[in-house]
């Protein structure tokens, strides 16, 4: 695999090539993406790609180093080689690269993230290493779904039984670090329609806190704050006493599940870095979140959950996973945005 990563002049448009190269061939394919990264105030939120089409190139054969293929030679025309050189392998072997509208033939898609002060990134000092593919987001989902205590829809609907407009809440602790038993931990409240306190612990006393869960009586999904406190919780001087391991170990287990009365929200970390830049803006973000959810609310006619949806997954993109599902179940959707900027939602298989 050669990497390459490009600006293409005049625009706002970030060009991936991927090259599945054969050893020892003369010629190679190159499937192209444009990849758009959006950016809201100076955050990146998403990153579009779309299949550009497949070129075939030349290359000497005495190439003994790894490369991007020259534009001489075969050219984009995938014919066949020159100069004495074998047979176009593509001919054979990738004769089509899109079926049904989805990539075939392993290719790879290398999703690059902007650099510090804007895009492009610098070029990998290595250029044959393949990034890790993206994990199919339905299998994320059912990961989630295992390490659900045993009865958390229950107690969501205690939650949602309590009295009044403020917002109520439990923390979320596992007894052990070992099995996925949960310490049973009580509903509390601060008297308040707007926030609820957790109270976190990371002891064999207390229990090992790995989220929360509470309700938003106003019906809006989960917002900024509700995100940040994932990576609050890192700097939790019990969590920071007892050392790296624990670290990772809430890393990989923390999620922070939000209620109204229709829907149930879970919210992961796939990028704790980038969580942890935007906690630098935490000040900002809530008015831009609120912006956001105007914006499309007013532009699509939908309502205040819908819009807080797509503010939530506009605003901080792939760095989190939002599982969406009805209350009183655990059949999850995963909410995004597609290629036209709208919000979607992606049925999972139970």
């Amino acid at each position: 695999q050669i990497v390459k990563s490009i600006i293409q002049p005049g625009s706002n448009v970030q060009i991936t090539q991927s090259t599945d190269k054969q050893v020892n061939l003369a010629q190679t394919c190159t499937s192209w993406y444009y990849c758009t990264i959006s950016t809201l105030d100076g955050f990146p939120t998403s990153v579009q790609c779309f299949y550009g089409g497949l070129d075939c190139y030349d290359l000497p054969i005495d190439t003994s180093s790894p490369g991007i293929p020259p534009t001489s030679g075969g050219g984009d025309s995938g014919g066949g080689g020159s100069g004495g050189n074998p047979p176009n392998p593509c001919a054979g072997q990738n004769p089509s690269s899109i079926k049904n509208g989805k990539v075939i033939n392993s290719i790879k898609i290398n999703l690059v993230n902007p650099g510090d002060g804007g895009f492009p990134p610098p070029v990998s000092p290595d250029p044959c290493t393949i990034p890790p593919s993206p994990e199919d987001p339905c299998a994320k989902m059912k990961k989630q779904k295992q390490k659900l205590p045993t009865n958390f829809t229950a107690k969501n609907t205690e939650i949602l039984a309590k009295p009044g407009n403020n917002e109520y809440g439990t923390d979320l602790k596992l007894a052990n670090l070992t099995s996925n038993t949960y310490v049973n931990t009580p509903i509390t409240t601060i008297n308040s329609p707007n926030s609820w306190s957790p109270n976190f612990t990371w002891n064999s006393t207390s229990g090992y806190t790995i989220g929360a869960s509470h309700r938003h009586p106003a019906g809006n999904a989960p917002s900024p704050s509700d995100v940040l406190a994932l990576v609050n919780n890192l700097s939790n001087p019990q969590l920071v006493s007892a050392g790296i391991t624990a670290k990772a170990f809430y890393k990989a287990n923390a999620y922070r599940t939000i209620l109204t009365s229709s829907t149930t929200y879970i919210i992961t970390v796939n990028d704790w870095e980038k969580l942890q830049n935007y906690q630098t803006h935490a000040d900002e973000l809530d008015d831009i979140f609120i912006d956001i959810a105007v914006q499309y609310q007013v532009d699509n006619n939908v309502s205040q959950n819908i819009a807080t949806e797509y503010a939530l997954a506009k605003l901080f993109g792939d760095a989190i996973n939002v599982f969406k599902a009805p209350n009183s179940s655990i059949n999850f959707a995963v909410a995004g945005i597609d290629q036209d900027g709208k919000l979607i939602l992606i049925s999972c298989p139970n």
